[in-house]
C-alpha cells in the first residue's frame, strides 16, 4: 500500500522541474507579454516611450515627438535628414493626407551601454492613400529603424533615427 501523499508530491516535483521550461515557452509564445517586470529598467522605459510614440501617431499628436527626442534629434531616411521641427511638420502632413488604420511596432533589439542605448525595430503601418484617379487604396508599409538613445535627467531620449527604405504592399479592400 502506498503511503498517502506520495503521488501528489511527485506531481509537485515534476511541475517544479518544468517551471523554467514553461516560463520560457510563455515568453517565446507570447513575446514576453506580462514579463515586463523581468526586463531592465532602461528596456522598460524605452519600450514604454516607443508605445507612446505609436499611440501618438495613431492620434495624430505629433508634438509628442518632443517628449521622446533630444533637442538635436535627427531623422535620417534615404538622402533626407530632418531635424525635430521639420520631422513634426512632415509627419503632421503625412498623417493628415493618409489616414492610418493601424501601427504595430516590433522591437528587435535593445542594447544598453551605460547612458547610451541602441534600438532596432520593425514597424508595420496600414494606411489609405488616394491613387492618381482619386480611388482610395489601402497600403501596408513596413519599415526598419535603428535608433540611438541617451539617458538624460528627464529619462531616455532618442538622439538619432535611421529609417531604411520601406516595403510597400497594396492590400485588398
Amino acid at each position: 500500500m502506498k503511503p498517502r501523499g506520495v503521488a501528489p508530491m511527485r506531481a509537485i516535483r515534476k511541475l517544479a522541474a518544468a517551471a523554467p521550461l514553461l516560463f520560457f515557452a510563455g515568453v517565446v509564445l507570447f513575446g514576453g507579454a506580462g514579463c515586463a517586470g523581468f526586463l531592465a529598467p532602461a528596456d522598460n522605459e524605452i519600450r514604454e516611450s516607443l508605445e507612446r510614440v505609436r499611440r501618438a501617431k495613431l492620434a495624430r499628436a505629433v508634438d509628442m515627438i518632443d517628449e521622446v527626442t533630444t533637442a538635436d534629434w535627427r531623422f535620417v531616411s534615404g538622402e533626407r535628414t530632418l531635424d525635430r521641427a521639420a520631422y513634426r511638420a512632415w509627419l503632421s502632413e503625412q498623417l493628415a493626407r493618409f489616414p492610418v488604420e493601424s501601427i504595430a511596432t516590433k522591437i528587435t533589439r535593445i542594447e544598453v551601454r551605460g547612458r547610451f542605448a541602441e534600438v532596432s525595430l520593425r514597424q508595420t503601418l496600414v494606411r489609405t492613400e488616394t491613387d492618381p484617379v482619386g480611388v482610395p487604396v489601402r497600403w501596408c508599409l513596413v519599415s526598419v529603424e535603428n535608433q540611438e538613445w541617451v539617458k538624460t535627467a528627464n529619462g531616455w531620449r532618442i538622439t538619432r533615427t535611421q529609417q531604411w527604405p520601406q516595403e510597400r504592399t497594396r492590400l485588398q479592400k
